[in-house]
């Protein structure tokens, strides 16, 4: 006990600060998805991928440069190889999800992070098993379910899209499960500042590689001045802020606390979207919202 109280874990403050750094940290990936829905259209989605990851690691390049913040050379590959997930493959899913089953489908899949999150904690030995946490799952699970029959019309016409959309917006759920997990460990030795830093390195790497690998890299430049500011936009809040301001969350507060507050994605882009669309929310997207934020409840209380 007196360790976990040296640690943070079960520091009234430490929570409390936790708390709010996540869902800043929500709040900005919002943001971030709704501005990402509004440039699919207008290019590939490496395309896309890679100007936003040029903008994400763009303010914390001069941290992976400063001796005092660079961990260890078996950390700093174990964050770029991070990073290459979460920063790089995960936005890259993202935009395909986002083209294919839209920013609030998005929002609703993303938001059952906490629950698979924590479901991979235990599986990791990092945290022990819960019932109320799986009877949290099947609510938040059901969610999705009822959000995907409501796309039925879709399936009939034999447009197969949207379900594809919706694997790639799980995966991309699973990826951030994976690197809370991962980080939480190094940010024992290492600050969520550099973390941030080599993780969004990590992103962009595996981006410039692949739009080499595929021919995309001089396309860039075809990019609208509009598009490339709302990747910007997108890079610099979903990348920088929102990864620091998670990564200092997990440094002071247990994984599945820090990623209960993902709702607060759902809701954040619901809104946006709304307001971006100048539509109101389908009653079975509220639905879906709610039986989110009520299969997450139980993580609080386990």
């Amino acid at each position: 006990m007196r360790k976990q109280i040296k640690t943070g874990y079960q520091s009234g403050g430490a929570a409390s600060n936790g708390a709010l750094l996540a869902m800043l940290s929500c709040f900005c990936g919002g943001i971030s998805i709704v501005a990402m829905r509004l440039t699919t259209s207008h290019s590939g989605n490496i395309v896309l991928s890679l100007c936003r990851a040029f903008f994400s690691v763009l303010p914390l390049l001069p941290v992976v440069f400063m001796r005092r913040a660079r961990p260890s050379v078996e950390d700093s590959a174990a964050l770029l190889l991070l990073g290459s997930l979460v920063a790089g493959v995960s936005p890259w899913m993202l935009f395909m999800g986002l083209e294919k089953a839209g920013a609030t489908m998005a929002g609703i899949v993303l938001s059952a992070g906490p629950l698979i999150t924590s479901m991979l904690a235990f599986a990791a030995g990092q945290e022990a098993f819960s019932i109320k946490r799986c009877i949290g799952a099947t609510i938040a699970g059901s969610a999705i379910l009822s959000s995907v029959l409501t796309n039925n019309t879709l399936h009939l016409e034999g447009n197969h899209d949207f379900l594809l959309g919706t694997a790639f917006l799980i995966s991309t759920t699973v990826i951030s499960g994976l690197y809370d997990i991962c980080c939480r460990k190094l940010l024992t030795r290492v600050t969520p500042l550099a973390a941030s830093a080599f993780s969004v390195l990590g992103g962009f790497v595996f981006i410039l590689i692949l739009s080499i690998a595929t021919g995309n890299l001089a396309k860039v430049q075809t990019l609208p001045f509009g598009i490339v500011l709302l990747l910007a936009v997108s890079g610099s809040v979903g990348g920088p802020l929102k990864l620091h301001l998670w990564s200092s969350a997990l440094k002071v507060a247990q994984v599945s606390r820090v990623a209960a507050f993902t709702p607060l994605v759902s809701i954040t882009v619901v809104l946006f979207d709304s307001v971006v669309t100048r539509s109101l929310p389908h009653p079975g997207v509220m639905l879906s919202v709610i039986l989110i934020i009520l299969g997450t409840l139980p993580v609080f209380r386990s």
